[in-house]
């Protein structure tokens, strides 16, 4: 229970912090929308999304694999992180070479091209930024994680601001994202070797080797099961232009917005799991369950609450000119609780050191992403691509709860989901019959009926409550305890 605690009160930390991330990123988005039109709005969104696909060549995904290890071992920390920056710096310069041959390949203008290679470089830079802050998670020094990228999101928000007054373009939007993701880097090793550890520059060949051969599975999982989303993105952009990919992107950044919920509860989780699993400890078994049950419960209502209220949201925050991306959004953000699931079960995998399996059964899930992209975009377009990243997302799901049920056989993800369900069930038809009413009323009215719904079904146990009490008040949790 106690590790329940750590997890629950890291996981608050970083989810409060990360909203105020996420607030700017929705206020940035606002503005771009409005200033790029969906044309160009829809060529940030292409930029973007092709440098995505390229960064995790670029980082390698050593993240994961250096906080799984770091938290069994802080003293190994210094040693991963000269290493790995060592590696990721040659792999960032070859990344962006390959996207600039690549997009010279596919024949595009220069100047998409060099949008294309200045997101890269900011996509490669803040990879390295949120790798070095991984250091902190692994020792759970959470709140750093979440301030330095709340600085980093300002800065870039103030900067763009700037541009837009002084009528800039995509060019310099992308170079001043750039500059402000170079000084997060710097910022995130500072604080490293001023808050952790006094950091040895020493590059080691032989351990550079072991840690690229040990990441490479996690790039595996990365690949598949992270950039399905940017795929689709890519495909429509060249299947059907960047009008179409505006409208997608729309979609994807409502949804995008609650990103911070599985991202903080994976932050707090993989130490935790790491120790429980190398400790032989009985705690992981019940982390699992708790994670998924507590995750699919907080995406339900928002998936329920957007697919209800989508036209009147698009129309709030971007405009009459996005309302066609209201179908795919309805789609899309059914993809919130699975990605939910989607976190708790990736970190569980790469916890029991169970990510060589899991690459190659994501591999179905690749192979799946493409085919179906190709049949739905063409006669569909953005709702087609939409339906595709759902699906893919489910399967991956799927594939990821048979995997763990092999190592843990105690584990049932459907049982986690049952009451949960019907709460929002319940939700949604609240939502759905008093749609017409003022904003603000129907969304609070929502929650309430969706807490008191599991307040009623007992979602919420004896053993849940103690958790937040002991959240609360620690030492009388010890006492208990």
């Amino acid at each position: 229970m106690n590790a329940q605690v750590t997890v629950t009160k890291n996981a608050g930390i970083l989810m409060g912090m990360e909203l105020g991330v996420k607030a700017l990123d929705v206020v940035l988005w606002m503005i771009l929308a409005r200033y790029l039109a969906p044309q160009g709005f829809g060529l940030l969104a292409f930029a973007l999304s092709f440098a995505l696909l390229f960064s995790a060549l670029s980082s390698f995904e050593m993240g994961p694999l250096s906080t799984r290890d770091v938290a069994r071992d802080l003293r190994q920390l210094s040693r991963y992180l000269s290493n790995s920056l060592a590696i990721r710096g040659l792999l960032a310069l070859l990344t962006l070479a390959v996207m600039w041959v690549v997009t010279g390949l596919m024949g595009f203008p220069m100047s998409t091209r060099l949008t294309v290679v200045l997101a890269g470089l900011s996509m490669v830079l803040e990879t390295n930024v949120r790798f070095a802050l991984f250091f902190f998670q692994a020792a759970q020094r959470v709140s750093t994680v979440s301030l330095v990228n709340l600085s980093v999101r300002l800065g870039w928000l103030l900067t763009s601001l700037g541009i837009i007054v002084l009528k800039g373009g995509l060019v310099e939007l992308l170079a001043a994202r750039v500059l402000v993701a170079a000084g997060g880097l710097v910022a995130a090793v500072v604080l490293i070797d001023r808050r952790l550890q006094r950091i040895t520059w020493a590059f080691e060949p032989a351990f550079s080797w072991q840690l690229v051969k040990a990441a490479f599975p996690f790039l595996l999982v990365r690949l598949v099961g992270w950039t399905h989303m940017d795929v689709a993105m890519v495909m429509l952009s060249v299947m059907r232009g960047p009008v179409m990919t505006g409208w997608l992107a729309v979609a994807y950044r409502c949804c995008r917005v609650f990103t911070f919920i599985p991202d903080s509860a994976y932050g707090a989780m993989l130490p935790v799991m790491s120790q429980s699993s190398r400790n032989s400890s009985a705690e992981l078994p019940d982390l699992l369950p708790r994670g998924c049950r507590y995750l699919f419960m907080i995406g339900l209502p928002i998936a329920g609450g957007i697919c209800v209220l989508a036209d009147r949201l698009v129309l709030l925050l971007f405009g009459p000119a996005y309302l066609a991306a209201v179908p795919a959004l309805r789609l899309l953000v059914w993809m919130v609780p699975l990605s939910f699931l989607d976190s708790a079960l990736i970190t569980a995998i790469f916890a029991v050191d169970q990510e060589r399996r899991a690459s190659l059964w994501l591999c179905w899930a690749a192979l799946f992403n493409l085919l179906i992209n190709l049949l739905a975009i063409p006669r569909f377009g953005h709702v087609g691509a939409a339906a595709a990243i759902l699906a893919t997302e489910g399967l991956i799901v799927w594939l990821q709860a048979r995997l763990l049920r092999q190592r843990l056989p105690h584990f049932r993800l459907l049982g986690q989901m049952v009451k949960p369900l019907a709460a929002a069930i319940v939700m949604v038809t609240f939502t759905w019959v008093s749609r017409g009413a003022g904003l603000v009323y129907t969304v609070l009215g929502a929650a309430a009926v969706y807490l008191g719904s599991l307040i009623v079904l007992r979602a919420m146990g004896p053993e849940e409550w103690a958790i937040l009490r002991g959240v609360i008040r620690p030492s009388a949790f010890d006492e208990r305890a």
